[in-house]
């Protein structure tokens, strides 16, 4: 018997799952290491004692009554439900009742609480992530199909025997079609980038990024209308390359979209300060603005606040998601009809270069 006693105590003591027993009463007879790690109460504190005192979240003190019911049982419950921690933290746990018999009496009740606060949490995410995934890819082949459908109703239309329209004006919408394609899938694909690729850490060299930028864009309706203000200070400043140029990429080219086309004067004002630790980026257009209503969900993905935009509605997303990858923030003011400046702070990271 004290064999057995010893086994069990050591049994009890060293189980890495918190374990309570309870008396005929319900009330705390013992306790094991695990349940007081998990919960921060001692055996001092709760002997003698009802858990819900401690441990019960008040909405839930029903049930933790209900639960004691088990001592008079001959099964074992099974529950999933929430237990507060003493720092008032809320766990999600497994408990199961197993009742303690001694000459056919029920003498008292085991509790044992796994904690599944961790995949509870993953769980959570993965339901949010699969609702994205379900509407990314909605979205997706939804915009894939519009212009392959125009460009396939623009052939049939070509090939009618009795059509006597010029060609070439056929393959100018192709054209236009087809770019819209190809700008739309280079947009998903830099997003699954910036998800996936690892941060790769160098010497940013902003004038060459923004020329870049500007030059690529060239073929965008009125990019060469845009009147451009550069300040960059000096100083060496490293983060990801790709992620900036991304950065950039995205902004001139909302800027050139977003223009007023009535406007004799299309302005960007890029001002870039280099300190020890950050670079702030001032990023300024003189374009149509947003609205208020607007403001908030600029940043959603596939979010078009105006029509004047025949992108993917994934450029301020991607803007988004490639500051916060590098540990920065964004932030953003704009007045309808006159101007947007977007306020952008990147950490410096010349101690983590690769």
């Amino acid at each position: 018997m004290k064999k057995t006693e010893l086994n069990f105590s050591e049994l009890f003591n060293s189980s890495p799952m918190a374990i309570v027993l309870l008396d005929s009463n319900g009330n705390v007879d013992r306790v094991n290491r695990g349940f007081e790690q998990m919960f921060g109460f001692t055996i001092y504190e709760l002997k003698g004692r009802s858990l819900n005192d401690f441990i019960v979240p008040s909405a839930l003190e029903a049930e933790g009554n209900d639960l004691n019911t088990v001592i008079s049982s001959d099964q074992v419950v099974r529950l999933e439900t929430t237990r507060v921690r003493r720092d008032h933290v809320c766990l999600s746990v497994i408990i199961y009742g197993v009742p303690v018999h001694f000459e056919d009496e029920t003498i008292g009740i085991f509790g044992v609480y796994v904690d599944i606060t961790d995949q509870k949490m993953i769980e959570e995410e993965l339901k949010v992530r699969n609702t994205e995934l379900d509407n990314f890819v909605y979205k997706v082949s939804h915009d894939l199909r519009a212009p392959l459908s125009s460009v396939l109703g623009l052939v049939d239309l070509a090939q009618h025997p009795h059509n006597n329209d010029d060609p070439k004006a056929y393959l100018k919408i192709i054209g236009e079609k087809v770019n819209q394609l190809d700008h739309f899938i280079s947009d998903v694909l830099s997003h699954s980038k910036n998800l996936k690729l690892e941060i790769k850490t160098g010497l940013i060299n902003y004038q060459k990024i923004i020329d870049t930028a500007f030059r690529n864009l060239n073929y965008m309706e009125g990019a060469d209308q845009v009147q451009k203000q550069i300040q960059i200070s000096e100083g060496d400043f490293y983060s990801d390359p790709w992620r900036v140029e991304e950065i950039f990429r995205n902004l001139i080219s909302n800027a050139i979209k977003y223009r007023r086309i009535n406007n004799p004067i299309h302005e960007i004002m890029i001002t870039i300060s280099i300190e020890q630790d950050a670079a702030i980026i001032s990023f300024r257009d003189n374009g149509i603005g947003i609205s208020k209503q607007n403001m908030s969900k600029i940043f959603d993905m596939f979010y078009r606040a105006s029509e004047q935009s025949g992108g993917s509605g994934l450029g301020l997303y991607i803007v988004k998601n490639a500051v916060e990858k590098l540990g920065g923030r964004v932030s953003v003011g704009s007045e309808s009809g006159s101007y947007t400046i977007f306020e952008i702070v990147l950490p410096n990271q010349r101690n983590f270069t690769l």
